[in-house]
């Protein structure tokens, strides 16, 4: 056999070598895509489902804008089952930015006021609204497994201050 014929014997074993990796590759990276709509979304311009945060067991939390323009929260279960929420004393601009391994879900919304409060709406559907000492707006970043929350507040003075509220509402205000 002539040396061209190993050469192209090797060329072809390397590219089918190469070429089964790939495909295993690829085939091993195949990941599935979820959409979905949380019930009450409307479906007009500036409308619709916005998913903010998922869990470490992929929960997922997130906003959406009904077709009258209201912002409501919601929580979707590894199941597929959405539920949708609104934060008592909350009725305006909700944002729900955080959700942790035990189903807690933290955000902020605006009062009739148009003032910011942050909010924590426990697993079992219970909410707690808080505001730093002090704030007159209040901003949250985001909800740790622990219950931890950390966030930003403003003062009377229009500074911002940063803070972290524990599992049991206690603050550490820098």
């Amino acid at each position: 056999m002539t040396q061209k014929y190993f050469r192209f014997s090797r060329r072809l074993l390397f590219s089918v070598a190469v070429s089964a990796i790939c495909c295993a590759l690829t085939a091993a990276q195949t990941s599935s895509f979820i959409s979905f709509n949380a019930p009450g979304a409307g479906t007009g311009a500036y409308q619709g489902t916005r998913p903010t945060s998922i869990s470490q067991n992929g929960e997922v939390a997130g906003f959406y804008i009904d077709p009258n323009g209201l912002y409501h929260g919601f929580f979707r279960q590894t199941n597929g089952h959405i539920s949708s929420f609104d934060v008592p004393g909350l009725p305006g601009s909700l944002e729900v930015l955080s959700v942790n391994i035990s189903g807690q879900i933290a955000g902020d919304g605006e009062d009739s006021k148009l003032v910011s409060h942050g909010y924590i709406r426990n697993a079992n559907g219970t909410f707690i609204v808080f505001d730093p000492p002090g704030s007159i707006h209040t901003g949250v970043g985001r909800l740790n497994d622990s219950g931890e929350i950390t966030g930003y507040y403003e003062d009377a003075s229009q500074f911002l201050h940063g803070y972290i509220r524990d599992a049991a509402g206690n603050y550490t205000v820098r």
